[in-house]
């Protein structure tokens, strides 16, 4: 038998190999343990993400006025392009659920790069042939720079597109006006004033689309919440984007950091008409939703 292999110096030298040998093995496992759990919360976040974008949820809003009989509206906005699923039947079936009366659409159903616009005309046809339903555009469907192809295409289709006027619904024996607003700077909202006063004239349940909720309360003296109307229905702010647990949202175009108006019921001075602001459905240029899933409002209106 030959016994140098077990003289000190051989010794030594395994001891140092295997010595060797663990530390290698520890910096592979390390690395692959890092990489295993960057591979792990990457897939986390992906799911996490994709569950805020794509998950509905249906808001139910009560509000009572001096009606007939009782009846409840959708109210979808900020679509912006977004499909959810193929024709958004996901998006229909949720809506159908509800057993709507009326629907309506608070703009933005396109967004500015102009994808999918024969699918969202498309999408909004099966719901106009299927319940009463009126839509306005919104800011995004002029940075297409194709916003008069647009509202030709949905009126081909036979959809109710508002621009600056009023259509009358017979909605379960009460009538419903519904004025929907064409709005920018300047004369177009000096005009809005004049139409929203003719509307208060108007017997019936009045109803006003607005895509933007700021102009019910922060244009001053032309704030829409000094004409008499009941209900205004707006989108744009995107429920501020981020919802932070007791802070809110976070930021809304037109209203800047932690706006006023981005979700819900809102109800103010002087005649106290109601606002009830959408937290839209798509994205625009941040691609992200976070606590802030998209919604369908489902307005419920009963005897006062």
């Amino acid at each position: 038998m030959n016994n140098t292999i077990f003289s000190p110096r051989a010794l030594k030298e395994y001891i140092n190999w295997q010595t060797e040998d663990n530390k290698t093995l520890k910096k592979i496992n390390k690395r692959m343990f890092f990489i295993a759990g960057a591979f792990i919360l990457t897939a986390v976040f992906i799911f996490f993400a994709y569950y805020q974008n794509n998950h509905i949820v249906v808001t139910d809003v009560n509000i009572s006025a001096h009606i007939e009989t009782p009846f409840n509206i959708i109210h979808l906005s900020d679509l912006h392009g977004k499909q959810f699923g193929k024709g958004s039947r996901r998006l229909y079936d949720v809506i159908k659920e509800q057993s709507p009366d009326l629907i309506v659409i608070t703009g933005d159903i396109i967004d500015k790069n102009a994808k999918n616009i024969e699918e969202t005309a498309e999408f909004i046809e099966s719901l106009s042939g299927e319940w009463p339903l009126a839509c306005i555009l919104g800011n995004n469907e002029g940075y297409t720079g194709r916003r008069d192809e647009i509202a030709g295409k949905l009126i081909e289709k036979g959809i109710i597109l508002l621009a600056n006027e009023t259509a009358a619904f017979d909605i379960n024996g009460n009538k419903v006006n519904i004025l929907g607003l064409e709005e920018e700077a300047g004369e177009s909202l000096r005009a809005s004033g004049g139409l929203l006063g003719r509307l208060s004239e108007t017997g019936g349940f009045n109803i006003v689309l607005s895509h933007y909720p700021e102009h019910y309360a922060l244009i001053g003296g032309d704030s829409y919440k000094n004409y008499k109307f009941d209900l205004m229905l707006s989108g744009h702010a995107h429920g501020g984007q981020f919802i932070l647990p007791f802070i809110g949202g976070v930021a809304a175009p037109g209203q800047g950091l932690f706006p006023k108006y981005y979700t819900g019921l809102y109800e103010e001075e002087p005649f106290c008409n109601k606002m009830i602001v959408s937290r839209g459905l798509g994205n625009s240029l941040f691609p992200l939703r976070l606590f802030n899933f998209p919604e369908v409002v489902n307005i419920h209106i009963s005897y006062s």
